[in-house]
């Protein structure tokens, strides 16, 4: 899709309060633990996601007592069934999935780069040689 312009970028991407509020630990009061990628494709299935543009708009702190029209507009985004990619043939299977119109989510080891540099404003992260690891992210090709 080449989409670059954080304009572009934030009509198309999905909410992810949504799921961390089904999902994280009720005692994270901060947000600051991590989460299951499964737990989250779990809430894909079930429930969908909300468009991150759409009202309400959330916070990491809300939880999963969302009203009727949330849950209404996420399941219009819902997942019909997460599969695990063989690793042996990793790029001919996302090409293969990207092909037909199925999203493509990954976790990914972040990098400081990845908060701070051209991610934030272009949309494309490279990380520096020899960065050290700073946690995971799940992210949608």
């Amino acid at each position: 899709m080449n989409i670059k312009g954080n304009a572009k970028k934030w009509v198309r991407a999905f909410d992810p309060h949504f799921i961390y509020g089904f999902i994280k630990d009720e005692k994270d009061s901060l947000c600051q633990k991590g989460t299951s990628i499964i737990d989250a494709l779990t809430v894909l299935e079930n429930y969908g996601c909300k468009p991150f543009i759409w009202e309400p708009w959330l916070k990491c702190t809300d939880t999963n007592t969302f009203n009727k029209f949330t849950i209404a507009v996420a399941s219009n985004y819902a997942i019909e069934k997460a599969y695990a990619l063989e690793q042996d043939k990793l790029v001919e299977n996302v090409k293969w999935a990207l092909t037909e119109k199925m999203p493509v989510i990954i976790g990914v080891n972040l990098t400081e780069s990845f908060v701070s540099g051209a991610s934030l404003k272009e949309g494309v992260w490279s990380p520096n040689k020899g960065e050290a690891f700073i946690g995971g992210h799940a992210m949608c090709v």
